[in-house]
Order: structure tokens, then sequence, then C-alpha cells
């Protein structure tokens, strides 16, 4: 339905078959163009020509690197900074909210929000209505599940790795990990000679392993936000009035393909009725990125086309999506970690942490 082949008439016409369709089953994300992956915005920078197998997308992490501006480093210094205190699930949720980047993809669980972003171009917002190049916007659409069902759900559910093949196992799974990268970033020597004292008890084996996929929608996070934030120690910001309240978030987390080093003396237990087991101790040493899967490969993935045209969505407005400073306090929340955090970066250029260019969080959109 609604192929590229065979697009809708007019954003009316799929938004009114989308809505008939939802049930509230459903997440979605609208572009005012088709892509041919879609992947979060930490990895694009790093990919790269290399073929691989089932919509596997090879990333370079040193050419991502290279690329990245001062203002980026700082970026993910917030990022990382915000998932110290509320925890891997809930600090790139408000990272990607607000400008930080991040290891997830942005979706809502409004069809009519997904049709506002399919006929609104960025920076403005305003109703872009097609051209000789971009005659059609899609919609895609995507499963709800899995149900995140409280706190220690969506951190184990971020954190996990899968390791296949291991002492005869179908599946194993270990839930935790460090990234060794970070830890030479930032000069954890105390985390690095736990890690060294840890491999050396249990040993250590180099191996190809992947994350979890994950799906979170802003009612669960709604659900579970308040005791995570007060389990890392955080005092967690009201979301009620937030971007991610106003747009019905959600985020889509990828496969993500690591190189690890991972303990081998382990006990295995059972996860269920089926061949996965769960590792003891659970914790692997990320050494590099391999790839990223392609989100459009989800066997669920849909993507529906329509032709752009004169049709305007006016149930929504910029600044309703995107609560000032004043009401939003998630916003100001982000805004004063951003301005500690980079305080040697905004003083040496001279910015804003607000300045929609140079500074570090993103406005939203710009008028």
């Amino acid at each position: 339905m609604f192929s590229l082949l065979n697009p809708a008439r007019s954003i009316r016409e799929l938004l009114d078959y989308l809505l008939a369709e939802d049930h509230e089953k459903y997440l979605y994300r609208g572009q005012t163009k088709d892509y041919s992956t879609l992947l979060p915005s930490r990895f694009r920078r790093g990919v790269t020509d290399r073929k691989l197998d089932y919509d596997w997308i090879s990333v370079d992490s040193t050419k991502s690197n290279l690329s990245l501006t001062d203002r980026d480093r700082v970026k993910s210094m917030v990022r990382r900074k915000l998932m110290r205190t509320h925890g891997k699930g809930l600090g790139n949720i408000i990272a990607q909210q607000y400008g930080m980047g991040s290891e997830v993809v942005d979706v809502t669980e409004c069809p009519k929000i997904a049709a506002f972003f399919a006929t609104r171009a960025y920076p403005a917002y305003d109703h872009f209505g097609g051209n000789e190049n971009n005659g059609y916007g899609v919609v895609y659409r995507i499963r709800r599940w899995p149900q995140i069902r409280n706190v220690a759900h969506l951190e184990d559910t971020v954190h996990v790795m899968e390791l296949k093949d291991f002492k005869g196992k179908e599946v194993v799974w270990f839930k935790n990990r460090v990234a060794l990268p970070a830890l030479t970033i930032s000069g954890d020597a105390e985390t690095v000679a736990m890690l060294e004292k840890y491999f050396k008890k249990y040993g250590s084996m180099e191996a190809d392993m992947n994350t979890a996929h994950a799906r979170v929608t802003f009612s669960n996070v709604i659900d579970i936000a308040e005791p995570l934030g007060t389990a890392h120690g955080g005092s967690l910001p009201d979301l009620s009035n937030s971007r991610l309240a106003r747009q019905r978030g959600g985020l889509l987390y990828p496969l993500i393909w690591h190189r690890c080093l991972h303990p081998t003396r382990v006990k295995l237990s059972r996860n269920g009725n089926k061949d996965e087991y769960f590792a003891t101790p659970d914790l692997v040493a990320i050494k590099d990125i391999v790839a990223v899967h392609d989100l459009k490969g989800a066997p669920d993935f849909e993507a529906f086309y329509f032709r752009h045209g004169s049709n305007i969505i006016t149930e929504y407005a910029p600044d309703y999506l995107w609560p000032n400073l004043a009401i939003d306090r998630a916003y100001q929340y982000v805004a004063e970690v951003s301005a500690e955090v980079g305080a040697r970066y905004l003083s040496d250029y001279g910015v804003s942490v607000h300045d929609a260019v140079h500074g570090l969080v993103d406005p939203g959109y710009r008028t």
C-alpha cells in the first residue's frame, strides 16, 4: 500500500490510512525525503563502502572520529555525563532530544506528528511542497514491541551483548559492557585497573558481539523515568512539557556489531525455554565498532510514500513541538549540564550554549 510506484496522492490521504490502522500498535518517523539507509546520527560519518551481509552497514570509528569538530567532542562529553547520571537508556533519550547525538533514531507514537515532519523542511520547519528534485515524502512505520517493563529492563536492554556459539550454546547474553576507547579518552585509570584484574581472574577472549534491538516509547519513558533518575542519583527534570512529551517521542536502538573482549570462565544460566543463556560474570569490554544494522532491515519495517503538495499539517506548530526554555524543564536542565561540561569550549569560542550554529543545545527550530 502506498509504495514508491503507487504513492498516496497527498499527505492527508496517507495520514487518514495510518490513523485508521494505528490502534496504538505502531511507532512512526516522517521524512521529507527517503534515504537509502536509516542510521543514528552518531554513526553516519563513519560509514564505509565495505559490503556486509544482511543489512549491516560497515562503520570505521577512526574515520568518524577524524571528522569530529571541537563542538562534536564536547557534545559527546555532555552525552556521557547524562548517561552516567541517569543511566544509558534515559541518558541517550535526553541527549537525542536536545541535539547531543546518540546511538538512537527518533520516532513518534503519533501519526499526525510524523506527518508534520514529513512535510516540513529543516531548520525553520516551514511547509515543504516538493520540488523537481524531490517530489515524494515518506512515513516509516514499525511496531511498538518490546514494551519496556521497568528501570532494570531498560538498562539491561541497552547494555546487553549477544555472543553466538559460545561453549556449544546458540546464544549467550552478557548484561554489562564498558567501552575501552571512552576509557582512554577520559583517562579513567581506576576502571582500567579494575578491567585488568577482572580479565586476569576470569580469562579473556576476543570475539564479535552485538547489542540487542530496542524500541522505547514516550509512554514507557514517563512510566519509568522518575525512578530511573532516582536510581542513578540524579535529579530528574520534569518531562511533562518537554520536547519528548509534546512530540510523543520514541526511540529505536539498532543492532550494533562490536569487537569485544569477554570473560571465558563463566557460569551459564538458561533464559526460559529458549536455547539462550545468561553469563555470570557478565561484563564485556568493547574494543571497536564494526558495523550498524540498517533499521530499514527490520522485518516489520514499512515505508509509505506520498506526493508532496499543498496539503499542510496544521494540527501542530514548531513552537508547540519545541517548547521554549521557560516552559521546558528538561531543556533548562540539559542547558545547565552543557554549560558546566562545555564551559571551556563556550569561553574559547565566545558563544552561548543556546547558539543555533555553534552552541551545544539544539534549539529545535530556527525562525
